[in-house]
This record gives C-alpha cells, structure tokens and sequence, in this order.
C-alpha cells in the first residue's frame, strides 16, 4: 500500500484538510468497519463470539510487538497512556528509585503518573533551539536519579529527542529508561529491545491512527506483582482464571480456609486484569495492519516530504517553527507563534476547513502518512483567507 492508497481509507480527508494526527487521527475505514463488526455480532450474537474477539486481541499483541522489537509476552493492553505509565511508576518505587531525569514541557501523562507515585524530577530546560541535547541531559543526572523519563516526541514542539545517545546513557549511569510513545509510535521507528527501552508507553488514536480507548505497555523487564495497581481474573495464568483462590497460600481452620497472597501470570499480559474493550482493541489491530501494509519506513518518508514542505510554506509566510529542520530531530509535529490566541487561530482555520490544534502557547500543525504537499497549499491559502499572523 502507498501513502496515497492509505490517504484513500479515511472518508474524513475528501471533507476537512486534517494537519492534527498529533490530537488524534481519523478513522480509515476498515478501523471503522472493524469497530463496527464488533458491534454487530454483539448485537446480533451476544457473546458467542468471545474466542474471536480474543483472537482479535492476540493479534493485536503481536503486532504491537513487532512494530516495539519485542515479544508478544512483552506487551500489556490497558487503558491509555496515563494508566500505563501509573503502572510504570509504582515499579520504579518498587525498584527503589526515587529520583526520575525528565524534560521541560513533557506531556502530563508522562509526569503526573511519577509524581502521583511519590517520585521526584529533576527537569531539564530546553536549549536554546528548542531540543533537548543529550549532554545536557547528562548533566542533569546525580548520584540519587535511578531513571530516564521521556516523550520519543515532544507533544509541544515536534522535537524528536535522540533515543540511542539517552540509550547509551542509560546503561552508562545504571538508569531505567521510560519512554512515552504517543507522538512517536505511528510514524517514528521505536525499537525497545535495540534501543534498550524498559519501559515504553503509548495510546491507539494518534499516529498508530486506531481509534480511542487502548493504551499500551510495553516492558522489558519482568513486572513486579506487589507493585501492581490492581489484579484481577485475567492476571492469572492460562488455565486459572475460574480459580479465585489460585496460587494463594491456603490454611484450614475449623471455622473457615485462611488464604493469603496470589499467584499472577507472569507475562505484561497481568496488567488487563479484567474484561478489555473489544472493540477498541478491534479497531486498533486494523489500523496497525494498515502501518505494515504502507510499511514503517514509507510512512517516515511521507511524514517528513510533507512535514519539508510545512516548513518551507510557514517560513515564506513569516513563521518561525520552535524548533529546526534537522531531521535527526524532525517529527511530524510543527509548532508556530501566532498574533493573539491560538485558539482563535485554530477555530478560524477551522473555518477554513483546516484541523489544527493549539499547544505550547503556539499553533501546532502535524503531518501524517495521509498527509500531502496538497494539504500544505491548503493550509496556506486558509492562513491568508482567516488573517492568521506571525506572532512575536
């Protein structure tokens, strides 16, 4: 499939001119289609069709974990970036770290969960580009930090953060390596196992373009079960899950059986606990046959001709992107001042018929796979048309 051939999937691009895929993607239509049989064998069927829909998830586990370099043992499903790295904060407690490295403007899904859990960041500042070098970062590390805490791609600037200097890092100081994924993982090669990730996060609706109500974990350590924020029937190995007491120490007394502790399953798998959304789940497995059918490298490629082109068209018109076009550290993600509020400058581009979003105190474009030059001309001519201006 060719990033035209994908652009083709999504109904929504023949109505809007979508530059927002960092908020989140619109659904192509066999994500939808998938979403949709969901609902209807349940409405038609009941339940009957829960192996299948197992199925569907097992699937989506595999290919969760070839596009993370890992194994299909190594991937949790959950409820969204923020619950995964809640889950991801109570190990790093449980491990004994109580200091975390972090940088500037990080999304809140990346922070609050560590501060939530007890932890304190040092923060780095951004240079003077607006990126984040890997000797700064460096420098910010002390004897007490145990981890490494970062977006791959900055929600705020588009910065691409050099993950193999932070990787090498890592191993140098004995640091845990977490990284949030959810402006990454779509449209940036991610690799956990060469990159020597542990832990890695991220939600389905952005780039991986599948929909809302899926969040990702992917480790590569074993997880500890006391540092669990909660346990339910799908937490027990294959084979247990009717057994309420499985795995418990038992004691007999003339009154009542004394249970103590549980035995959980030790793959990433024993964060669901209980019942997921299929349907979701559904959706996302179909968009994630959409990323291998145009292939990682191909939706790269188009990202990055289409994100040039952004550039080159906002300069012209006086715009100053926050951060550079190296393409080391060039995302999808491209984020201007505007004269007065940005979120005036997203609804009058809305009226142009031009999604866009206000973040960081800017205007954010984002381009995605779906995404053409085209998109960039219209993008232009709706600038002019809505009088948005250059901001100081």
């Amino acid at each position: 499939m060719t990033p035209a051939e994908l652009r083709a999937e999504f109904p929504a691009l023949s109505k809007h001119v979508w530059l927002n895929a960092a908020a989140a993607s619109p659904l192509a239509r066999p994500v939808a289609q998938a979403i949709r049989a969901f609902a209807d064998g349940a409405e038609a069927d009941g339940d009957l069709g829960f192996r299948q829909w197992e199925a569907t998830r097992e699937r989506l586990r595999a290919r969760l974990a070839r596009l993370t370099g890992v194994t299909p043992a190594q991937v949790g499903l959950c409820g969204s970036t923020s619950h995964a790295m809640g889950i991801v904060a109570r190990q790093l407690v449980s491990r004994g770290v109580r200091e975390v490295v972090t940088l500037e403007g990080e999304f809140p899904s990346t922070t609050v969960p560590l501060l939530h859990a007890g932890l304190t960041l040092r923060v780095v500042p951004r240079g003077s580009d607006g990126g984040f070098p890997p000797e700064a970062i460096a420098r910010a590390v002390t004897a007490a930090t145990g981890a490494l805490a970062v977006s791959a791609v900055q929600f705020g600037s588009g910065y691409l953060v050099d993950l193999g200097a932070l990787s090498s890092l890592c191993r140098e100081r004995g640091l845990s390596f977490v990284v949030n994924g959810a402006q990454a993982l779509g449209q940036v090669a991610v690799d956990a196992t060469a990159l020597g990730i542990d832990y890695l996060c991220s939600p389905s609706h952005k780039w991986l373009m599948g929909g809302w109500g899926v969040g990702v974990l992917v480790t590569r350590a074993p997880l500890a079960r006391p540092a669990l924020p909660e346990a339910g029937w799908l937490s027990l190995p294959e084979g247990s899950q009717w057994n309420g007491l499985s795995g418990a120490r038992l004691e007999a007394t003339p009154t009542a059986t004394v249970a103590t502790g549980v035995g959980l399953r030790e793959d990433a798998a024993v964060v669901e606990a209980g019942v997921p959304p299929f349907a979701a789940q559904a959706g996302l497995e179909a968009a994630l046959a959409l990323v291998e059918a145009v292939g990682l490298g191909a939706m790269r490629a188009q990202v990055l001709t289409v994100q040039r082109a952004l550039r080159t068209l906002l300069r012209a018109e006086g715009f100053v992107p926050s951060t550079h076009d190296d393409e080391r550290n060039l995302s999808g993600i491209c984020v201007v001042k505007v004269q007065g509020s940005p979120d005036d400058a997203v609804r009058a581009l809305l009226g142009q018929g031009v999604v866009t979003t206000a973040r960081a105190g800017g205007l954010r474009v984002s381009t995605h796979a779906f995404n053409t030059e085209g998109d960039v001309e219209a993008l232009g001519r709706a600038l002019r048309a809505a009088g948005v201006r250059p901001g100081p």
